[in-house]
């Protein structure tokens, strides 16, 4: 995937701003044919990763098939609109050993 242009990517602070300054995302999964399951959420920013408690379609959806695409944006106007898009790989936290492993969900859980 080609990248954004350098003229109007967020820079490290800027994007630091705006995952720290919202708390809602949308994430969209891949279901069953393929099809996009778009879901708003809750979020917290933690040392370059994004945390989120789900369940439902989405969970089961991300265990099948782990890639997703989060998008996080700010302001309503075009003018103002601020956003930042991820995509990669998710990683569904299922037992209390994975919990413990990770260094950074205690400080997630507290945003």
């Amino acid at each position: 995937m080609a990248r954004i242009s350098r003229k109007v990517a967020l820079t490290d602070e800027e994007l630091d701003d705006l995952m720290t300054s919202s708390w809602n995302m949308r994430i969209a999964t891949l279901g069953l044919n393929d099809q996009i399951n778009l879901t708003p959420m809750w979020f917290g920013w933690v040392n370059g990763k994004i945390y989120f408690t789900g369940r439902g379609q989405k969970i089961v959806n991300l265990r099948r098939n782990p890639s997703t695409t989060l998008l996080v944006d700010k302001n309503e106007r075009f003018p103002e609109l601020v956003g930042a898009m991820f995509q990669g790989t998710a990683s569904v936290l299922e037992t209390a050993d994975d919990e413990n492993a990770d260094p950074d969900l205690e400080e997630a859980r507290v945003l």
